[in-house]
């Protein structure tokens, strides 16, 4: 079951060209501290005169296990993946984006301004470093978070789109319905094929995954190799959007075809099967394999253990947790809130409504986009909330 409420939309404005230093004894002595460092990641920065604002705030953004040196960065919508309901403004990217670059402004960051940290103010100080005069030109990065359509995936990869950057595309695979196994005969033109983009979003995304784990870096686990990472957990995305009864239902008509046996190597029997069809014709798998090897796995290093320990979760252990109804868990999900920061799926059951329906949707987070200078901050966050709204609006 999954805990659907309405829709809402957050933003995350990064900017490491305002890094912030304290150097006091009891920062010092604290040294490297995961658990302290997380804590202090997304607190508000106190800044005299600055009115309070219920939807974003000046955040410290930790870099590093050590929270000696920290950067800025803009939380738009509140922890814990709250966002601004769509109901209450027609136009939120603009309207808060027009007030971020106001206080900006009026706060001028620049070498030698000190701010305190909301619920630290007992470590005193951090100092900004640069730059030596405050400077319109300071870029931003951008993280949109809300509940997206899966039917909609693929349109953002294959056309452009304010939520992925072009850059990131090929981490996707391009898939239509001719990607997956079909029933009848190819030969005679009487294949049929699954007609569902809300299967062809979820494979899109777990293949994604798939793909990573022959080169993801253990020290910042999966969550670098996707640009759209789920926030719901695949388990939820996998059943609560009727992903698993279209593909369970599909599998009972191929799986005695003999001419899907003949083109994959083996029969497509269960979710991990499927998976594995789907990523060979896509070119996300080599040809001639029969089955995800034991070598092909997921990597976290462990942030709570300062031996960083490494550990490791095969695809195929993923993919077959996914489908057991007794477990109801999703192994990624688990891996990350475990040895890390708990990012992918970390909203566990959460989804949202469409705007304006009842239909759920997960909750993505669209990473690594670029906003531009600071003035640049309205346009693009209004260009990213109209990409989410016809995304919605096209689902109806």
């Amino acid at each position: 079951m999954s805990f659907v409420t309405d829709p809402a939309i957050g933003f995350e404005l990064e900017c490491r060209g305002i890094p912030l230093n304290n150097s006091s004894e009891k920062v010092i002595s604290i040294g490297e501290d995961y658990p302290i460092s997380a804590r202090l990641k997304g607190k508000a920065f106190i800044i005299p005169g600055a009115p309070y604002n219920p939807n974003w705030a000046l955040t410290a953004e930790t870099i590093s296990d050590s929270i000696k040196r920290i950067a800025t960065e803009v939380v738009v919508g509140g922890p814990e993946g709250k966002g601004v309901k769509f109901s209450s403004n027609p136009e939120i990217g603009i309207t808060v984006g027009n007030e971020i670059v106001a206080a900006i402004k009026e706060w001028a960051p620049r070498k030698g301004v000190e701010v305190r940290v909301k619920g630290f103010e007992g470590l005193g100080p951090w100092i900004i470093q640069k730059p030596e005069i405050y400077s319109p030109y300071l870029g931003w990065g951008l993280q949109v978070t809300a509940p997206f359509p899966l039917s909609k995936i693929q349109s953002i990869i294959v056309k452009p789109s304010a939520l992925l950057e072009r850059r990131s595309v090929q981490a996707y695979p391009i898939l239509t319905k001719e990607s997956l196994p079909w029933i009848g005969s190819k030969k005679n033109g009487k294949a049929k094929y699954l007609e569902n983009h809300d299967v062809l979003g979820f494979l899109t995304i777990v293949l994604a995954y798939v793909n990573a784990a022959k080169t993801n870096d253990p020290a910042q686990g999966p969550k670098h190799s996707s640009s759209i990472m789920p926030r719901t957990d695949f388990r939820t995305m996998y059943v609560c959007t009727g992903v698993k009864a279209a593909v369970e239902d599909w599998i009972q008509k191929v799986r005695n075809n003999p001419d899907v046996k003949a083109h994959y190597g083996f029969e497509v029997v269960d979710l991990k099967s499927f998976v594995l069809a789907v990523g060979l014709d896509c070119g996300f798998r080599p040809r001639g394999e029969t089955d995800f090897p034991a070598t092909l796995v997921l990597r976290w290093e462990d942030w709570h253990d300062p031996r960083n320990q490494i550990y490791y979760l095969t695809i195929k252990d993923w993919l077959v947790g996914l489908q057991k109804d007794q477990d109801d868990v999703d192994l990624v999900s688990l891996y990350d809130k475990k040895y890390q920061a708990g990012q992918i799926g970390g909203l566990g059951n959460k989804m949202e409504r469409i705007i304006g329906g009842v239909k759920a949707l997960p909750i993505f987070e669209f990473r690594d986009l670029s906003s531009g200078f600071t003035e640049a901050v309205p346009r693009s966050l209004q260009k990213c909330e109209k990409a989410v709204r016809k995304a919605h609006k096209n689902t109806l």
